[in-house]
């Protein structure tokens, strides 16, 4: 999974590249805008395979398949159910907002109108996709994920071929190449899952209790959805309306680097999270938290490997990369970077906090602190601040939700506040401030070059996972990651 997102990082960053370079900025900050539902969708569609996935392993570790028969045809309902009420609210105050509120130049408004349409049926066919995936993650068929994944991001890097050349309206056939990718995706998770398990397939099937758990916890996961989306599209939004289409590529461009380092942390966590819900269901409590810290510290670890060349170099990256730089582009993705990294770090204690069913309490309460983000955002804005004050915003109410995250998590399980601090947050801690003064002083003593960049990120790979291996990882944790790489490699050998 890991080598895969590698693979997927660079194709999407050099995909971004020439669809900018392509589109032009003015063009590119408007599909992003307008399209923002498309780039909600991914963030919807894990959330909500996560809440599937939890039933489906319950079921998996019960041997219970006739329950899992059951399980597949009502999550499919409510996601018919999610995908009709989204699609009426898209079409009325979505079209509304988009009409009346959005920053579009008037050349450019038919244009915006197509790609939101397009946005909202490729909505429709990703969430409709979930319950399949949720049962390929759950099988934990990380290979075909993977694949699968991958051959989403090689079909977005071939549509660009065809964009270059034609003489069309290319905001409008991006669109429609975009849309036609993401069926091809999802038409491919679909023939998998009903080929391969016996669970996919539709029957008529009904059990009110069963039905009523699903919705519940689906829509408090949806709802942790909302949150987050509130923060990365409602900021776009309000960007939009204060500073206009230009500030929005930049944005745009920042949450794509965010993205890639983001879904680092996920596609890793998404190989702990199946046995870390096992172990809790079979109340297997000391291997569940050795997991945890485990978990949680290779997870910080391996994305700090990619934070720290790209803070310490972002402003030679993103020329590197993109060529035509604006203003906002390097403030924003470094502050992006920060927020991403914190955010991160809730992965585990959620993972527990699904399979202790405890979903309402949680995002209740945490996912309001986070939905605090928009307002105060707003609030500073009409004030006159700059707009990189939303990732001020967004990095303090982001430390703040953690700790509450921390304390949900003592109501779920016994946990220590101390052994937390002790065993998680001063080893990343020592091991972050370490890397990046070596790196740091590194990077001062070479002038500004391609040879800085290379050196620099050698270096910073190498005192990270160094430092990361011998202060962070104990030596439990290391022979148990070890024991769960040679396990996970019978198992593929089996198959």
């Amino acid at each position: 999974m890991y080598a895969r997102m590698l693979l997927v990082m660079l194709i999407t960053l050099f995909t971004v590249r020439v669809v900018l370079k392509t589109l032009g900025v003015e063009d590119y900050g408007i599909y992003n805008v307008v399209a923002g539902l498309v780039a909600s969708v991914s963030f919807i569609s894990t959330s909500m395979q996560m809440a599937t996935q939890r039933f489906y392993a319950y079921a998996i570790g019960e041997k219970d398949t006739e329950k899992q028969k059951v399980l597949f045809n009502l999550s499919l309902l409510i996601y018919v159910i999610l995908v009709v009420v989204i699609f009426i609210l898209a079409e009325t105050v979505g079209l509304w907002f988009l009409m009346r509120k959005m920053v579009i130049p008037e050349s450019r408004f038919i244009a915006a109108l197509w790609i939101y349409q397009f946005a909202i049926l490729s909505f429709v066919t990703t969430i409709l996709t979930v319950p399949f995936l949720a049962m390929i993650v759950a099988r934990e068929d990380m290979g075909v994920y993977a694949l699968i994944s991958l051959i989403d991001c090689v079909l977005k890097l071939f549509i660009l071929m065809p964009l270059i050349f034609l003489p069309y309206d290319k905001l409008i056939f991006y669109g429609v190449l975009i849309l036609l990718v993401t069926i091809i995706k999802d038409g491919i998770t679909v023939l998998y899952s009903r080929k391969n398990y016996v669970e996919c397939k539709f029957k008529k099937i009904w059990d009110k209790q069963l039905f009523r758990s699903l919705l519940s916890y689906s829509g408090w996961s949806l709802f942790g959805s909302t949150a987050y989306i509130s923060y990365t599209q409602g900021n776009n939004l309000l960007i939009n309306i204060f500073f206009g289409p230009i500030a929005n590529a930049a944005y745009t461009v920042a949450f794509q680097v965010s993205n890639a380092l983001n879904m680092f942390a996920s596609n890793f966590f998404m190989v702990v999270r199946p046995p870390l819900i096992k172990s809790y269901v079979a109340g297997n409590y000391t291997y569940m938290m050795r997991l945890f810290y485990m978990s949680s510290k290779v997870t910080f670890c391996l994305l700090l490997l990619i934070f720290l060349p790209l803070i310490l170099k972002t402003d030679y990256i993103l020329n590197l990369w993109l060529n035509d730089v604006s203003e906002y582009m390097v403030a924003f993705t470094r502050l992006t970077l920060v927020a991403t990294i914190i955010l991160s770090m809730h992965y585990p204690i959620t993972a527990i906090i699904q399979a202790a069913a405890a979903v309402k309490r949680y995002h209740m309460i945490v996912e309001t602190v986070t939905l605090l983000i928009l307002p105060l955002t707003y609030i500073f804005y009409k004030a006159g601040c700059r707009v990189e004050y939303t990732f001020y915003v967004s990095i303090c109410m982001f430390v703040i939700a953690h700790m509450v995250r921390i304390a949900v998590l003592r109501t779920v399980i016994p946990f220590s506040v101390k052994e937390y601090c002790s065993k998680f947050i001063f080893p990343i801690v020592i091991v972050t401030i370490l890397s990046f003064a070596i790196s740091f002083y590194v990077n001062t003593l070479m002038l500004y070059g391609l040879f800085n960049l290379i050196f620099t990120t050698i270096v910073s790979v190498v005192v990270t996972f160094i430092c990361s291996f011998f202060i962070a990882i104990s030596k439990q944790e290391r022979e148990m990651v070890l024991k769960m790489i040679i396990r996970r490699n019978s198992e593929v050998k089996e198959k």
